[in-house]
């Protein structure tokens, strides 16, 4: 009996602590219970962020598992893959795509093998460009159980670069046809790095054109001022622009311009200077001989009897070189120079002979009054041609005029003269066989019945033409072979006396007899300019 209460009391202590084991392995549970349930909490969070941020991201992704087949992707890969919720767990080959890639599976399979992400470009068929990479998917463990391909729209950017690499080939190719050297240097101006440019075309070393030996290229007398400019431009951070003097490998000097230009910091510092140089000896020298052309030009209208002058297209900028002191050498803008120079009652017909010229663009010629600086009225004999351009447009006119005063007053004392005369005199010109009357006074107009305005500017024998029954025909003969013998002989000719019978203004005949005299008129050369046709009536004397 005593044996079997100790055994029961044992085994009910065994019991208590089997008890007490099972509370505390409760307890414990009850703790692991609770962890889980926390961690359970976290992961469905991590679950629940994954996916909003899958559904809101723009970023075109593909979640693959280690057989390539879709694992999630975000809504974005829509625009690349033909794909529907129902497509994951099938494998990305058998999606159809909008990429002209149709390897790009197999590309990103190699991920698998080699461990090692990959990037490419790829294209879409509407023309867009992508950059895909693929990234192994591991896990907390380390363990690669998938991959992560995503796709960004990188369109902008390559259009962009294409445009950068289009315009640096563009300035390369116009730096290459026109800058014969391209250097830089430092930000205080000192030539750190090497330019094969300026060494191919000065000849100069490496060594050589190092800091400021480059101006030892230029010609000495030039090399000051170069020196002067350059230093003033880099210390005022500005852009540099000079003209100079520069040999060449082969020898002898050509005249470049530089053009240097400061490249800034992003605080607006200096960090360097980049410039090129570009041959112009052609359009230098060209630009001193046409200078050279105007001062000779100039000189020639200083001494000139003329003075010459150049007009706009439309005749409103006129700039006048003096030669005869007509006019002062300056510009005159604007119509007032025609109020200001122009007599006002010759004013329409210079402006009516300017039109005509214009619309012909032809050459602009016409005698007319004008005011000198000093008030005084001046006769000119104006003539101007236009420069014509491309199709024939007029760029402007270049004319000149001559003083013609005293010839003109000259003209008017003879033209007085040959009114008053009581000689019967008429003046032909030089146009055989026409002889085209020019003049007739008075007396020639009583002694032939004429009227002026019916037979200045015709043939003379066209207003004059004779009796058709009588001898009018053998004296016209004679007077016009006296008219030849004047223009060749350049000397008078007195013929005998003529019959040439005068028509009335009634159409009948009056018997006339004359005793004429051709006498030429000599210009400054010596050629006959015009004769002066003198006809006495001898008529009575015949008659008696």
């Amino acid at each position: 009996m005593r044996t079997t209460v100790e055994e029961l009391r044992r085994v009910n202590g065994q019991l208590g602590a089997a008890l007490d084991k099972a509370h505390a392995d409760n307890e414990a549970l009850q703790d692991a219970n609770t962890d889980l349930a926390g961690r359970l909490e976290s992961l469905v969070k991590s679950h629940d962020d994954l996916n909003n941020l899958i559904a809101s991201s723009d970023v075109a992704t593909l979640f693959l598992d280690p057989h390539m087949c879709i694992e999630r992707y975000t809504p974005a890969i829509a625009d690349l893959f033909n794909v529907i919720p129902a497509d994951v767990g099938r494998p990305l080959q058998h999606i159809t795509s909008r990429l002209d890639n149709a390897n790009l599976a197999e590309d990103a399979a190699r991920v698998f093998e080699t461990l090692q992400p990959l990037e490419q470009e790829v294209t879409g068929k509407d023309g867009r460009v992508y950059i895909v990479r693929v990234y192994p998917y591991r896990t907390g463990s380390h363990r690669i159980a998938g991959a992560v391909m995503t796709f960004f729209d990188i369109t902008g950017r390559k259009q962009a670069e294409d445009s950068l690499r289009e315009s640096e080939v563009l300035l390369r190719t116009l730096l290459a046809s026109h800058a014969q050297a391209v250097w830089q240097t430092d930000a205080q101006g000192r030539v750190v790095a090497d330019s094969a440019s300026w060494l191919a075309y000065t000849g100069q070393t490496g060594t050589q054109w190092l800091g400021e030996g480059w101006a030892d290229a230029l010609h000495p007398d030039d090399r000051e001022m170069a020196l002067r400019v350059w230093r003033a431009g880099i210390a005022a951070g500005q852009v540099i622009r000079n003209r100079f003097r520069l040999q060449t490998a082969h020898g002898g000097w050509r005249w470049t311009s530089v053009l240097a230009a400061p490249v800034r910091n992003p605080d607006g510092s200096v960090r360097k200077w980049v410039g090129m140089n570009i041959d112009i000896d052609t359009e230098k020298r060209a630009e001193d001989r046409l200078r050279e052309s105007e001062t000779r030009f100039r000189a020639l209208a200083s001494v000139g009897a003329s003075s010459l002058y150049r007009i706009s297209a439309d005749w409103h900028a006129v700039h006048r070189y003096d030669g005869s002191g007509i006019l002062a050498d300056r510009d005159e803008t604007g119509t007032d120079w025609m109020k200001e120079r122009i007599p006002p009652d010759e004013r329409e017909r210079l402006r009516s002979a300017i039109e005509r010229a214009v619309a012909r663009r032809s050459a602009f010629e016409l005698e007319h009054r004008m005011l000198r600086p000093d008030g005084s009225v001046a006769w000119v004999s104006s003539r101007a041609v236009p420069l014509l351009g491309e199709h024939g447009k007029i760029l402007e006119w270049f004319g000149a005029q001559t003083d013609i005063t005293a010839r003109v007053k000259a003209d008017q004392a003879f033209s007085r003269l040959f009114e008053a005369s009581p000689a019967p005199l008429l003046v032909v010109g030089t146009d055989a066989p026409r002889f085209t009357i020019r003049e007739v006074n008075s007396a020639f107009l009583a002694a032939t019945m004429r009227r002026r305005e019916d037979i200045v500017g015709c043939a003379i024998f066209d207003a004059y033409p004779g009796h058709p029954q009588g001898t009018g025909g053998r004296a016209a003969a004679l007077l016009r072979g006296s008219f030849e013998h004047v223009l060749a002989s350049r000397q008078s000719d007195c013929l005998p006396d003529l019959r040439y019978d005068i028509a009335r203004p009634d159409g009948s005949f009056e018997e006339r007899w004359w005793r004429p005299i051709n006498s030429p008129v000599l210009d400054q050369d010596g050629m006959v300019e015009a004769i002066i046709h003198h006809a006495n009536d001898v008529t009575t004397a015949h008659r008696a």
